[in-house]
């Protein structure tokens, strides 16, 4: 051992100290070598929705290849070791309420709680604490943050912009998109970013594959590009009168058919965020015009905001 000389001599020689300590506390994994029952320091989400598949990650100590996860109340598949510290799995339920999954690794066992509902099922909650996970990239020199609203980007129209790399797909594989959003008091554009779209632009509103377009308290129509990468844009309905969303505190945009021409739009007002899925209150629908010939192979949901008044509350992507 190294003569002792001050700190310095501690900080360079800690090290390799706490890595044995650490792998004679926890032992080899399986086959009797788990020392301590197993520690959860953070789960990506404890709401959950019912019927559909939720991605689980856990962030804790004395995890191990033979540890199990069951629950009474669920099925939990693809489970995916990632070490010691970090496991993933797949859980689904038909139940409401409060729901256990028992972690076992052979030294002892440990609960962890899910509140599963309904309500929300499928979507992308982006509220603080909402216990969504995701990936989301932005334009470079702005910044993302959350508050009990959604998500807030700054920058300036029209060249910001941040689309949500986590939940991408593939535009072979039609889906409806459905954006969820405060209602705005500037101007802002929400709707589908592809692959091919340049990030360094001044004029997104020209990169995106669709967006809608809202000026202020109303929709005017769409703005996007072709697969040429030169500027569309279309009124709605037709050229008729825009959609307002006055009476309304939220609303939903809802693309079918991965936003592509001929498609159908549709734009709803909800007054709350009790159900995301509440369309009671149409307030408009459009076809998408034969000029948007987007064609990036993938595709993401995506802003461009410049007020950090706006807010994206959560998305759902669906099979068409």
């Amino acid at each position: 051992m190294a003569d002792y000389k001050g700190k310095d001599w501690f900080r360079s020689n800690l090290s390799p100290y706490l890595t044995k300590i650490k792998a004679e506390i926890a032992g080899s994994g399986g086959g009797g070598g788990n020392s301590y029952a197993p520690v959860v320091f953070s789960q990506s989400k404890t709401n959950i929705g019912t019927g559909i598949n939720e991605l689980i990650i856990l962030q804790g100590e004395f995890f191990y290849p033979d540890t199990t996860y069951t629950s009474s109340q669920a099925t939990i598949t693809n489970v995916n070791y990632l070490g010691t510290g970090l496991i993933e799995f797949t859980i689904n339920t038909s139940i409401q309420g409060n729901l256990i999954v028992t972690i076992d690794n052979s030294a002892g066992t440990l609960d962890i709680n899910f509140n599963a509902d309904t309500l929300n099922a499928g979507w992308t909650d982006l509220r603080l604490n909402s216990g969504s996970t995701t990936t989301i990239t932005n334009k470079t020199g702005t910044t993302l943050t959350r508050d009990s609203e959604g998500l807030i980007s700054s920058g300036s129209n029209w060249s910001n912009w941040y689309q949500v790399d986590s939940h991408s797909w593939q535009r072979s594989v039609l889906k409806n998109v459905s954006i969820l959003m405060k209602v705005p008091t500037s101007a802002f554009m929400a709707g589908i970013r592809g692959n091919e779209a340049d990030d360094a632009s001044n004029n997104q509103y020209q990169q995106f594959e669709i967006q809608s377009y809202f000026p202020n308290s109303y929709q005017w129509g769409f703005y996007g590009t072709n697969a040429a990468h030169g500027s569309v844009n279309q009124s709605i309905p037709n050229g008729s009168t825009s959609f307002s969303l006055s009476g309304y505190s939220y609303i939903r945009m809802e693309y079918l058919d991965n936003g592509q021409p001929g498609s159908i739009y549709k734009l709803y007002g909800l007054n709350s965020l009790t159900d995301f899925d509440d369309i009671s209150n149409l307030i408009g629908q459009a076809t998408i015009g034969s000029t948007f010939t987007c064609d990036s192979t993938t595709l993401y949901v995506g802003a461009t905001t410049g007020n950090t008044n706006q807010r994206m509350v959560a998305f759902k992507i669906e099979d068409a």
